[in-house]
């Protein structure tokens, strides 16, 4: 599935919902300090810790392992806030396989570790901007020049959840730039701020993520 068929199946929800319900991946990550109570878990009645002090390093290179699993594993290093084994590094992740592979620390106990680094991360990464883009309004909507100091917006319909409406103005050389925003939008009434005061008419311009019933205009 595509973002764009994802975005059309879910054509009238709303966007936070849309964005919340998004398709997830589950994806290697590391481990880290937050995983510290799980590794302990691991290390003591999984049979870790056990494991490793009594397993025996033979030949150099199960010698190096070893060492290196001891002093990854020890619960100073854990407790660090900057504790991290990235697998996401090929290099790590070759070592740790390796490691395994050895028997310093077992293949299920190695399953278990790389398991407890994943996570899960939206395959679209989208955004409530995205879902405007898709389905909302195509741009800005102008209003004619003004010298108003507020600008007046009247919501005739709800809105599919609450939202905001951004207000730009334009300087001589065309330019646009921030003027107010309004959020909060959701009941069907009218809804006010302030404008800046330019002392020359200028253009003004207005956006919201959804297609609203709605009037916008500088009183």
């Amino acid at each position: 599935m595509t973002k764009d068929e994802y975005l059309e199946s879910q054509r009238g929800k709303t966007y936070t919902e849309i964005v919340a319900k998004q398709p997830m991946e589950t994806v290697q990550g590391s481990l880290l300090k937050l995983h510290y109570q799980e590794l302990k878990t691991i290390l003591g009645a999984g049979g870790l810790r056990l494991h490793l002090q009594t397993f025996v390093a033979d030949t150099q290179e199960k010698q190096f392992a070893l060492s290196a699993a001891n002093e990854t594993f020890t619960e100073q290093y854990m407790a660090d806030p900057d504790f991290k084994v990235n697998f996401t590094v090929q290099k790590v992740l070759d070592a740790f396989n390796a490691t395994v592979a050895l028997g310093v620390i077992p293949p299920e106990i190695g399953q278990e570790l790389l398991d407890l680094a994943k996570y899960q991360r939206p395959v679209f990464d989208l955004t409530r901007e995205d879902c405007a883009a898709y389905f909302g309004p195509a741009g800005w909507v102008e209003i004619a020049e003004s010298s108003a100091q507020r600008i007046n917006i009247q919501l005739d319909s709800k809105a599919p959840e609450t939202t905001s409406i951004i207000v730009q103005w334009q300087d001589a050389s065309g330019d646009w730039y921030h003027a107010t925003a309004v959020h909060g939008i959701l009941a069907a009434r009218v809804y006010q701020a302030s404008l800046p005061y330019y002392g020359t008419p200028r253009k003004l311009r207005w956006k919201c993520e959804y297609m609203l019933d709605v009037a916008v205009t500088a009183v």
